[in-house]
């Protein structure tokens, strides 16, 4: 008998999206879409029983409008979902995991939230379901061990995975404790794009966040689909809606800043998130503002986000000094973004790259 999983993480609920300004409502609407397009997946693609791997919600305490309806769409599916707490939504105070009518509004759900190690088991499928929630520092996968009861043991785990992808390290995962861990398959959450591999006998997946969460992240909006038959077996199945996209224009490789504009409206998308890197030396008679051409051109796309990067004339006794101190910025800022290991810090590092270098050639800094 094959058993079949659907396998997501990183939902954040709830998110602020503040990155995306005035279009924040309508992504954090896609959030919410998002997980209910899993939910329907898992009903058409029949399977057995779903795993959410960690930062279902954004934040310890969402709204009670957000945790009713989540609550609603989990109980509707009808199937067993596990659920662990990620590095957002983690048990503490008034944790959504902590209200009391989980179990009466969704019969179906268990919640492995404890900062023990907990086992839910499922013997009309041979399987059992291993999880918690690490204290930080701590592994998730501390104390992991295979019940030879079942033939099939799955791991629950939210957490970076050490030396790669990690973004902290709050709780560290290991490649040797995977393969040294007897599960057939471990279900991973807190890295937002996909990632598929495996260590010895054991599959590990990060399905990745259900919609971008940054202008950067890229390999979004999966699910992962596993069978469980004479061996593990994983599908990557699009439940979101939104993907990242980024671009790369040099402003002196465009007759005027109007073809440059159309440049950029040509990749109108209403669901592409477009990070735009302006370089290259600008025109004599050229005037660029980063944010008026995001306004200007966003119109098409789910969100638009305009780096300025682009050197300026300036007067020749003011370069040698200006391009010393560029330099410095530059060579400091790529250190700083080779150490950052939150896509996010990245992020914040070319805006501050960029606005560093517009003051240095005395443009206005917004």
């Amino acid at each position: 008998m094959s058993v079949r999983l659907l396998h997501i993480a990183d939902a954040h609920l709830g998110a602020s999206c503040a990155f995306l300004g005035e279009r924040a409502g309508e992504h954090r609407a896609r959030l919410e879409a998002a997980l209910e397009r899993a939910m329907r997946t898992a009903k058409e693609r029949q399977c057995d029983l779903v795993l959410i791997a960690g930062d279902l919600f954004e934040s310890p305490r969402p709204s009670e409008r957000l945790l009713q309806q989540t609550m609603r769409v989990l109980a509707s599916l009808g199937r067993p979902v596990c659920i662990i707490p990620g590095t957002h939504d983690l048990k503490q105070g008034r944790s959504p995991y902590a209200v009391s009518d989980w179990r009466a509004r969704c019969p179906n759900v268990r919640l492995l939230a404890s900062a023990e190690l907990m086992s839910v088991e499922f013997p009309d499928l041979g399987v059992v379901v291993h999880g918690g929630a690490a204290p930080r520092g701590e592994s998730p996968l501390r104390g992991l061990k295979r019940d030879e009861r079942f033939r099939w043991n799955i791991a629950l785990a939210h957490g970076g995975l050490l030396g790669e992808l990690v973004t902290d390290e709050g709780q560290p995962i290991e490649r040797e404790k995977i393969a040294a861990s007897g599960m057939d398959y471990v279900a991973l959450g807190h890295w937002h794009g996909w990632r598929q591999w495996a260590e010895g006998p054991t599959v590990a997946c990060y399905p990745g966040a259900l919609e971008p969460m940054a202008f950067d992240q890229k390999n979004t909006g999966c699910a992962a689909l596993v069978t469980l038959a004479e061996s593990v077996t994983v599908e990557q199945v699009r439940v979101g809606s939104a993907r990242a996209g980024a671009l790369e224009l040099k402003v002196d490789g465009f007759a005027s800043a109007d073809d440059l504009a159309q440049a950029i409206a040509a990749r109108a998308d209403a669901e592409l998130l477009l990070q735009v890197t302006l370089s290259g030396l600008l025109p004599e008679g050229w005037s660029l503002n980063a944010g008026d051409m995001a306004q200007a051109c966003g119109a098409g796309l789910a969100a638009l986000e305009v780096i300025d990067l682009v050197e300026r004339w300036v007067p020749e006794e003011r370069a040698t000094a200006q391009e010393g101190i560029a330099a410095m910025l530059r060579q400091e800022a790529q250190r700083l973004m080779n150490e950052a290991s939150e896509e996010e810090q990245r992020r914040r590092i070319g805006e501050a790259l960029r606005l560093g270098l517009a003051a240095l050639q005395g443009l206005e800094v917004v």
